[in-house]
Order: structure tokens, then sequence, then C-alpha cells
């Protein structure tokens, strides 16, 4: 959903140059949007949150503080990227120097999707990458037939057609 690609990249390109090369925290996050550089060390937002006494997790303001009121707790790490995410609206929307409604209802509606891609990417993006994976050491240790020894119902799958007088 962002409006301008080359200045997404260019943001977050500034975050990874500040970072070490893979740089990743002791927890696993790894999300640069996330990570802050401490000397030696990398470590993300919600562990030196957690560390320094506060809250696990944040209040965002779905639709950005210039369009509604109305915040959701969001764990901190998440509460960055959904942060850096609204810089990629169009800026009318974010700021709504008018309080237009229909921008605010625009603001509402681009949060919401940003909290539905997040909860996707963060809960199960993992999955085909590790499906994958799975396929092909499969394949490296039982051949590349596996897949017709291991007969399970495919909810994808349309089932062969019989082969029987038909109706």
């Amino acid at each position: 959903m962002t409006t301008n690609p080359i200045k997404t990249d260019a943001r977050h390109a500034r975050r990874h140059r500040a970072l070490p090369k893979d740089a990743r925290c002791s927890c696993g996050e790894a999300d640069a949007r996330c990570l802050i550089p401490t000397g030696e060390r990398v470590t993300c937002y919600a562990c030196q949150s957690l560390q320094a006494g506060r809250s696990a997790t944040e209040r965002h303001h779905v639709a950005g503080r210039h369009n509604l009121d109305t915040t959701v707790p969001i764990p901190n790490n998440e509460h960055r990227i959904l942060s850096d995410r609204q810089q990629d609206w169009p800026r009318g929307t974010f700021r709504n120097p008018d309080q237009s409604p229909l921008l605010q209802a625009a603001a509402a509606i681009r949060g919401w999707l940003d909290i539905l891609i997040l909860i996707l990417e963060r809960a199960v993006g993992w999955i085909p990458g590790f499906l994958e994976a799975l396929d092909a050491w499969l394949c490296a240790r039982i051949g590349p037939e596996w897949g017709h020894e291991f007969r399970v119902a495919h909810p994808l799958q349309v089932p062969p057609a019989s082969s029987g007088g038909g109706r």
C-alpha cells in the first residue's frame, strides 16, 4: 500500500546501513524497523522496553493521531512496524489538516489493512518458506516421488473424473 516505493526503500536502506550485517536481537527479531544498535550489540525495541521496565505493548493510533483518538494495544515491535507503514500513506490522509471525515475513514481503512497485513506476515508469513524447504529436504531424503506416497485429501485438488458410465 505504499504510495512512494522509492521513498520507502530509501527509508529502509538508511535503517539497514545503521545496523551490522545480518543484525538480529537475541530474541530473534530481525526487522530493521524494530532494531536498535547498542554499541557492539543490537537489541529490539521490545526487549529494550522490557529491560527498562516498560510495558510489552503500546497504544497504536490505527488511523493516525491526527485523524481519530481510537487506539489499540499492539506489541512494541509491531507498533514500530505499523508506525513506519503510516509514513507510506498519502501525506494528506495521514495529517488531515482540515479533519475531513472522508480522509479519517480512508486512514481508518488504511490502518486496519496495515494491521491485517502485519498479522499475516508475522503469524503465517514464514509458513510458505518452511513448506518449500521441507519439500526440498523430503525430495533429497526420500526422492521427488515422496508426495505420491504421502496421500492425504487435498482441499485444492480436484478429484479425478470417474471412468464409469456417468449420468
